[in-house]
């Protein structure tokens, strides 16, 4: 599939971008092809009835709930809400399903959108984002060679998800399709630092070819595809993420980390973002380079060796500057002894496509890219070197703005107090695993929830109130939805 077709098939703006509650406009720009094949048959996010949601409610309270005095209170307040504004709010709430209906929409995405991710102003870091890590590459003997793998690899994946050829998703022995409206999110998109309520950007893919790389506080940039969207050979990409790791390492670690105001509650990163445009004309187009890259390479200066150390890693990045931009929705981080994984910024995407994703740029080895390359008669190798998205006249700008320096300052010991009142703990259970559990005909997510239950029994006495992500993408725009292990 050509993708010089992929402006008219995208058919959005230059850019698209939402906030102030309209956080799902975007959802309605279909690309086509067989990803969004099933995407118009999709049945609507169904509403239960007063009944059903108040049975549900009462089995999850009275399961956690320690007296019979606490369950008789549940009781009655169940009994209240049914006569007084229930009804009520069960009507409001069908003429909102059913105006989602005519419109093909669902009548709990906005809210999800908005409520449950851009407008809490809590930090991104650690309490939104989610990361996977990779097993290690033997055959990628040089950071860069990782990087250059991963960055191939992602390059091919998203040609498949922007022109619409990549085969939609299925469950069950039915194949049941889902919803593919969130891989729109996935490439050259970043959430927005908003004062009281974020928004998203979403930059046309079929006009921005680059990535941004992330070293010591330098930010870099070049392009890793070509202009039909081919990923450039993986020896090429090799070559450019070892110049942007020389570039910066030859330099001293700047104190200008506009990547460190990303991890701080939304609204000081929302009145830094303001400012930051302010201090030097090429700013706006600085951070329109990022905004818009295709994705975000982090190239991390050290070598954890553990799972653990590795997984704190992926988490939050190295304290008091992470070598992170937290608002880009896909930023693939490796260390210099080559551990490597993937963190996603969760507003408007969650894991099942990262996961797939994540699965097939770790599918193929660096060696056999190589051979691959090697052994075809054409290799075109573009001559670009990568360049500085910061000039150099902005970043001396920035470090002399007291405002700027201050907010960095800040927001370094307000994350450093953050990671360092977390404690995380890797456990590599290799006794069994889901294919067992599967082969003795249990679910293996419902197994785990069950060994959680019976782990927090015996340590405290009783059951704990649980969620757990219920998947809700058979259904038009469905995201996720709760399920309370307990009822």
């Amino acid at each position: 599939m050509s993708m010089s077709s992929c402006p008219k098939r995208w058919s959005v703006p230059n850019h698209v971008s939402f906030g102030d509650y309209a956080a799902d406009d975007f959802l309605h720009a279909e690309i086509g092809g067989p990803l969004y094949a099933a995407q118009s048959t999709l049945p609507s996010l169904p509403l239960p009835s007063l009944q059903a949601t108040l049975d549900t409610l009462k089995d999850s309270l009275l399961a956690v709930c320690t007296s019979s005095a606490e369950e008789e209170s549940v009781l009655a307040d169940l009994s209240t809400f049914s006569a007084t504004g229930g009804a009520l709010l069960q009507t409001l709430l069908q003429s909102r399903a059913d105006t989602a209906h005519l419109t093909k929409t669902s009548w709990l995405q906005h809210w999800w959108n908005t409520q449950g991710y851009l407008i809490p102003r809590n930090p991104v870091v650690i309490d939104v984002s989610y990361f996977f890590q990779f097993t290690p590459d033997p055959m990628a003997s040089t950071s860069a060679a990782r990087a250059a793998a991963l960055l191939h690899q992602s390059a091919v994946f998203r040609k498949a998800v922007i022109s619409g050829s990549l085969p939609v998703e299925s469950i069950g022995k039915k194949n049941t399709p889902l919803c593919s409206s969130a891989w729109k999110y996935m490439f050259n998109a970043t959430r927005l630092p908003k004062k009281g309520h974020d928004g998203y950007v979403i930059h046309d893919p079929s006009l921005h070819n680059h990535i941004v790389v992330l070293r010591k506080g330098r930010v870099f940039t070049f392009d890793f595809v070509d202009d039909n969207h081919e990923p450039f050979p993986v020896m090429y990409l090799e070559q450019m993420v070892q110049s942007c790791i020389a570039q910066a390492d030859n330099e001293s670690v700047t104190d200008v980390c506009v990547g460190v105001l990303t991890s701080q509650d939304r609204d000081l990163w929302a009145c830094d973002y303001a400012h930051l445009t302010e201090i030097h004309p090429t700013m706006r187009a600085s951070l329109d380079v990022v905004e818009s890259a295709a994705l975000c390479l982090c190239l991390d200066h050290y070598e954890p060796v553990s799972r653990e150390c590795t997984s704190d890693l992926l988490w939050h990045g190295a304290t008091p500057a992470p070598n992170r931009y937290f608002d880009k929705s896909i930023q693939i981080i490796v260390s210099d002894n080559g551990q490597a994984g993937v963190l996603g910024e969760h507003s408007m995407m969650d894991g099942m496509p990262m996961v797939r994703f994540a699965d097939y740029i770790t599918k193929k080895s660096y060696q056999e890219l190589v051979v691959k390359e090697v052994t075809a008669e054409e290799l075109v190798m573009p001559q670009q070197p990568p360049t500085m998205v910061f000039e150099v006249v902005a970043l001396d700008a920035m470090s002399r703005d007291e405002v700027l320096t201050a907010a960095i300052a800040r927001a370094k010991t307000a994350f450093t107090k953050l990671i360092t009142d977390q404690e995380l703990t890797v456990v590599n259970y290799s006794a069994y695993g889901a294919g067992f559990i599967k082969k003795s005909k249990m679910s293996p997510d419902a197994y785990v929830q069950m060994c959680i239950q019976l782990a927090t029994t015996k340590l405290f006495g009783g059951s704990a109130g649980t969620y757990e992500a219920s998947q809700v993408r058979p259904f038009r725009h469905g995201r996720t939805e709760t399920t309370r292990s307990c009822r």
